[in-house]
């Protein structure tokens, strides 16, 4: 971690860049607008193919050695359910009424599955009660110590791809193991979501198609991250259903439903071959969705900043 941080440092030197750039650059992240125009604009960013395909690339690889996070990123409403639970621990507290109430909010996740999701995640011992059961009163939740371990990590990996991006990440990165940094970033990171806005409808095809399937979101990581230093990809994907089920935790005919309905609501193209091609309005929507993701980082990194002085002693750059 220290040794990317150094190489950050002397990236910006050799651009030309001192030390108080970078960090006004980091913040201009977070001007307040819509995060959708903001990723129109890092798609187009030379940056942001290798930041994308590094991003991609971290979450499979925290998926396939952490259990937590394999069965959190299996669709997209799992993962929102972890996100929302994370953010109400740290705003008030973990309960069902409370997560209900910010499903509705958000209008990522419906309020009925609310109870299915806290259950899933006692299931993967990512939370627990506190205290005793009081009678009439809803039961306050908690992460436990593995899952807030296991977060912690994922969102450094995230942070990790972000950075190259801005370079001056590496200063939330050098002291990411202090409780107050490790707090505030995944306060700032959870909280962003509340308000952003992807440019991307939950009735897309793109969504429906795959986002609130199991093991959709693994699906496209996988294709995501098939074709450096292309991203989104423009190889022809040659995917083997057989062991991707078995990776995945799903049948080969879920993932097989989800190609045909990909090729119906032509978001993939049926090569002569067997492989499939992203047609280009899906190459749009995915370059959109993951710049989406990584412009939220670079914003929950500049209010992380902003929130903690400390890491950076230069004046005028505090809140």
């Amino acid at each position: 971690m220290r040794s990317r941080t150094l190489l950050s440092k002397l990236m910006a030197q050799v651009l030309g860049l001192d030390e108080i750039h970078d960090m006004t650059a980091l913040l201009a992240w977070d001007d307040g607008s819509p995060a959708s125009h903001v990723a129109d604009r890092l798609v187009a960013d030379v940056r942001f193919a290798p930041a994308g395909h590094s991003f991609v690339s971290n979450m499979l690889a925290a998926a396939t050695n952490d259990p937590c996070i394999h069965g959190l990123i299996r669709d997209a409403g799992r993962y929102i359910g972890a996100l929302w639970s994370m953010y109400l621990h740290l705003n008030g507290g973990l309960t069902l009424p409370r997560l209900q109430a910010l499903c509705v909010q958000t209008g990522y996740v419906s309020a009925g599955r609310a109870r299915l999701l806290l259950i899933y995640l006692r299931y993967l011992k990512c939370i627990e009660p506190v205290g005793a059961p009081v009678p009439g009163a809803a039961v306050h939740y908690q992460p436990t110590a593995g899952f807030l371990k296991s977060w912690h990590a994922h969102l450094r990996d995230a942070l990790e791809a972000a950075q190259i991006i801005e370079p001056a990440i590496g200063l939330i990165l050098e002291k990411y193991d202090q409780p107050d940094v490790l707090e505030t970033f995944t306060r700032m990171q959870s909280g962003g979501w509340l308000s952003s806005d992807s440019g991307i409808r939950d009735d897309d095809p793109f969504f429906r198609t795959f986002m609130h399937r199991n093991g959709g979101t693994q699906l496209l990581l996988t294709v995501m991250a098939s074709d450096a230093p292309h991203f989104p990809p423009t190889a022809p994907l040659h995917l083997p259903l057989a062991g991707l089920a078995r990776r995945f935790g799903v049948s080969r005919m879920q993932l097989r439903r989800m190609l045909d309905q990909a090729i119906a609501e032509k978001l993939m193209l049926p090569q002569t071959d067997g492989s499939l091609l992203l047609s280009d309005g899906m190459r749009l929507t995915l370059a959109r969705f993951y710049a989406v993701q990584l412009v939220e980082l670079l914003r929950a990194a500049a209010r992380t900043v902003r929130a903690l002085p400390h890491l950076h002693d230069q004046p005028g750059m505090s809140a």
